[in-house]
């Protein structure tokens, strides 16, 4: 029953992701206007800096990153958790890449954008593949896991 309410609220989460995905490159326009705006004028921008809806979109994607990390944490606790783990461990790893990345080529080059991109499909998709095994298959993943490194 418990599983049952937390991949309900996974499905949500797989909906904002999408979300997310759709509106991908206008995210990271907004967080480049952001980073540019702090630059020249020395302060945070507030809500009224923002082009139309720039704010609220946002905000809603932010609160989406930090829904997904919740949401891995949460997922410890389950079945699945070495899969969970697994993507707690992968989310620094691609940050330091991303940082390696954005040295050498910049700070918004489209190659990091492409990285970030595949990591949140990447992300979704395994949250997607939980939900159905979850519901539908009932498989041990965590098994298939072990058995790969054997």
């Amino acid at each position: 029953m418990l599983g049952d309410l937390y991949y309900f609220f996974t499905l949500i989460l797989i909906i904002f992701n999408i979300l997310f995905i759709a509106n991908f490159f206008r995210y990271y326009k907004i967080v480049e206007w952001f980073h540019t705006f702090k630059k020249v004028t020395g302060r945070i921008p507030k809500k009224e800096d923002f082009e139309k809806d720039d704010f609220e979109l946002n905000s809603f994607l932010s609160s989406v990153i930090l829904f997904n990390l919740t949401w891995i944490f949460f997922g410890i606790l389950s079945k699945s958790w070495i899969i969970y783990l697994t993507l707690l461990v992968s989310m620094p790893i691609v940050i330091l890449f991303q940082s390696i990345i954005s040295r050498i080529f910049g700070q918004f080059s489209l190659i990091l954008k492409i990285i970030s991109l595949l990591f949140w499909i990447l992300l979704t998709s395994v949250l997607v593949i939980l939900t159905i095994n979850h519901h539908h298959l009932h498989l041990e993943l965590s098994d298939y896991i072990f058995n790969i490194f054997k």
